[in-house]
């Protein structure tokens, strides 16, 4: 019997994982145990399961592929997913992980929106688990999830999990969750050290609305967290010198974004750009142009643009590049604003790279 699980890399993600297992482990008697990413991954382990004594496999992945999204769907495995808050998943990530807040933030990012991308495409064989969940007895968690997966005697299988647990049958799913979940990180060489030049609240903001079964909402990316051409890895600070040859001045952030069309808004401010040479921008995937933008800058004022994209990966980064394709003797440029907003039905698509003479803005208008 197959157990398929998604994950986020989070306390729910990983305590979700256990419960799993002790129900399979609780019903079946073992399990052979995958942890994937891709299908690749499943490949290397399976050939190696001896099933004439292995009753049973638990599949999860915190960080699914969409071609292991893919896999799942066509085989309609039932699928428990166990989706936490992306604000919880970012802390994981932190405190026990020892990652970086803005390698965490893009890992919580990849994660919730390959999560979300399983959950559409897989319903109604998708049970989704979220921290909603942690209010409920523990008891009626494992029922449930006994249910979905058609397993017999669910209330014999859940008697068994609590007292192996050592759990009152009282307790909560949280109480389950604080009982499995790894310890912070407390070590020191390899200790965090973060330059908080962008705002990290706001980016959680943005991405506490992305959720399981929610349709895809707009999305702001602080302009704050996009890098610097003339110093690589480093934050844009302020406005950008156009002084120089043609060349990139801004591009990342490499965040990711649920899958499906967005009309992605623009905003820059251009002074002393006496050249009014040409601008191109480009939203990319991983390398791949996805779409993009050329129009001549102003010689100054507050403007906007629009593009629109399609996102078919969520598993992959986006970013947003900015490119001068002419030398400047004089000018500053400032980003202003990018955001993403869902495409309606019916809006039409045009991934050709286009010409556009950019708009001006009241500057109300741009945060």
């Amino acid at each position: 019997m197959l157990f398929s699980v998604i994950g986020t890399p989070s306390a729910l993600g990983f305590s979700g994982c256990s419960l799993i297992r002790m129900i399979a482990d609780a019903a079946l008697g073992s399990h052979a145990f995958i942890h994937a990413s891709s299908p690749d991954d499943i490949k290397k382990v399976w050939s190696n399961i001896d099933f004439s004594v292995t009753k049973a496999v638990v599949l999860y992945s915190d960080l699914p592929s969409k071609a292991l999204s893919e896999l799942l769907v066509s085989t309609k495995a039932p699928t428990v997913i166990f989706s936490d808050d992306y604000q919880a998943i970012v802390e994981f990530l932190t405190q026990v992980q020892n990652r970086q807040t803005m390698e965490a933030l893009r890992i919580a990012s990849q994660a919730i929106c390959s999560v979300c991308f399983i959950s559409l495409v897989s319903e109604p064989n998708v049970l989704p688990v979220t921290s909603a969940e942690h209010k409920r007895k523990l008891e009626d968690t494992i029922l449930n999830i006994c249910e979905f997966y058609s397993i017999e005697d669910p209330p014999k299988i859940a008697a068994s999990i609590i007292k192996h647990a050592s759990m009152a049958r009282q307790s909560t799913f949280a109480d389950f969750v604080s009982q499995q979940q790894p310890s912070p990180f407390t070590g020191t060489d390899n200790a965090r050290v973060d330059d908080l030049v962008f705002p990290v609240e706001f980016i959680l903001h943005e991405y506490a609305k992305i959720g399981v079964s929610k349709p895809n909402p707009e999305i702001s990316w602080p302009t704050a967290l996009f890098l610097d051409a003339a110093r690589p890895g480093e934050n844009i600070k302020g406005p950008i010198d156009l002084l120089g040859p043609s060349r990139f001045l801004i591009y990342g952030p490499y965040m990711h974004l649920p899958a499906g069309d967005w009309h992605v808004l623009v905003a820059i401010e251009v002074s002393e750009n006496k050249s009014r040479n040409r601008l191109l921008v480009e939203v990319a995937s991983f390398g791949c142009v996805l779409t993009g933008v050329r129009t001549q800058l102003p010689e100054s004022g507050l403007f906007k643009f629009h593009i629109r994209c399609r996102i078919e990966d969520p598993f992959l980064p986006v970013e947003v590049r900015f490119i001068m394709l002419e030398g400047a003797i004089e000018g500053r440029l400032w980003l202003r604003q990018v955001v993403f907003y869902p495409m309606q039905q019916g809006d039409a698509l045009d991934h050709d790279d286009f010409e556009s003479t950019p708009k001006t803005i009241k500057h109300d208008l741009v945060s």
